[in-house]
């Protein structure tokens, strides 16, 4: 951005004063005493639950919103639990062997980096201003990649027929 610092000299990082005045302007806008309309159905909602909501209702869809929570909140302690257990084996200790880990886990590192961008950009997008519904559009596929994997799982499992049972109806539900 040519305008964002006072001067053109490469060594000078000293912002235009006019962009922090701009910045400053674009701040109060998002305070209740501003009187800004479009930022007034926004004053009073907790940052990450209206999100969440919108997602669950609005987004996915009740059925698929529940799958997906369901299954980011399996794929964060399956991450965890597959952490613990390699640091308890102490197999970060040789790099061989971590790498050969890794290679051998590739769906499970693939699916941490998807679970890690889906977790970051729910936050990130969740505690902004105006959390509207179309800054969570990026997220949504990658959900569905991991409740498809949530349900591949599950279905795999030989003694959970109720879990089977849950997993078939919600997913039956839907594509309702």
């Amino acid at each position: 951005q040519p305008y964002l610092f006072a001067n053109p000299n490469i060594f000078d990082l000293t912002l235009n004063a006019k962009i922090l005045d701009n910045w400053k302007e674009l701040a109060r806008y998002w305070k209740p005493d501003s009187g800004f309309p479009p930022s007034i159905q926004l004053f009073y909602i907790k940052p990450l639950l209206f999100p969440l909501q919108s997602l669950l209702f609005w987004g996915m869809g009740l059925p698929l919103g529940l799958l997906s929570v369901t299954a980011v909140i399996w794929m964060i302690s399956v991450c965890v639990h597959t952490f613990l257990y390699s640091f308890k084996s102490k197999r970060f200790i040789k790099p061989t062997v971590f790498f050969s880990a890794i290679s051998h886990h590739s769906p499970l590192v693939l699916l941490l980096l998807l679970t890690v961008w889906i977790v970051g950009i729910f936050i990130y997008q969740g505690i902004a201003p105006a959390p509207s519904i179309r800054y969570f559009h990026p997220i949504y596929p990658f959900l569905c990649i991991i409740v498809a994997f949530f349900i591949h799982n599950v279905m795999s499992q030989k003694n959970h027929r109720i879990l089977k049972l849950i997993a078939g109806s919600v997913l039956c539900a839907s594509f309702i």
